[in-house]
């Protein structure tokens, strides 16, 4: 089966400080369809762990969401064109954080 029936929605961190990837059955077809699983889970049922980020990726894309997250809100508080060119420089410091694939 494709792994386009299976999409990385973020990683569980446990008390000890590990973290695991986490991805959602999307196949309609399949039993676990709607369910969070893990890559222990999507093998045994046949499937292809999809590429995903590593911890520490995901974590600093996490970080650039809220930054950006943030940005866009002062963007649209702005009352000027000065407030505005200031918004829009933290909103690109805070996309230059995060390394795209």
């Amino acid at each position: 089966m494709p792994d386009t029936d299976i999409k990385f929605i973020g990683y569980q961190e446990v008390p000890d400080g590990a973290a695991f990837p986490l991805f959602n059955m999307l196949n309609e077809h399949h039993p676990l369809y709607g369910s969070t699983i893990t890559p222990e889970t999507i093998v045994r049922e046949g499937f292809l762990v999809p590429d995903h980020p590593t911890f520490g990726e995901w974590r600093q894309i996490q970080r650039a969401a809220m930054d950006l997250y943030a940005a866009c809100k002062l963007v649209l508080s702005c009352q000027s064109m000065t407030e505005l060119m200031k918004a829009q420089l933290v909103a690109h410091t805070a996309i230059e954080k995060v390394e795209w694939k």
